[in-house]
């Protein structure tokens, strides 16, 4: 979220939705701020990786290892000028196993919408 807004220097507009698909939740972030180009797209998953004079690249690697932990994916599309959107896929239930003597517990999560505009 805190890139979608850095994105979007004059304004813009930050799409948050979260739906099931398939046997995942996915959660998308979609904004309408300067995009990536293709040799900025190859390096954000790369640690200390940064287009931000103050940043540390490190945010991006470590949503997609968290992510992955989780059994799951992230993906990216982007185009210059347009916007970016990341979309997220997290097995929809997981079975917790249980410590001794306990029970196994099903999780899954509803779908919902949260859209929101910045402006400069």
């Amino acid at each position: 979220i805190k890139n979608a807004l850095d994105a979007m220097l004059d304004g813009g507009e930050l799409l948050i939705l979260s739906r099931e698909a398939e046997n995942n939740v996915e959660f998308v972030f979609k904004d309408t701020g300067t995009g990536m180009n293709k040799d900025v797209l190859e390096k954000i998953w790369t640690p200390f990786f940064t287009t931000r004079a103050k940043g540390l690249g490190l945010g991006l690697p470590i949503c997609k290892r968290i992510v992955e932990a989780h059994g799951g994916k992230i993906s990216v599309e982007s185009i210059v000028g347009e916007g970016t959107t990341f979309t997220i896929a997290i097995p929809m239930s997981i079975e917790a196993k249980a410590k001794e003597g306990g029970e196994n517990v099903w999780v899954s999560t509803p779908a919902s919408l949260l859209s929101t505009t910045t402006k400069a």
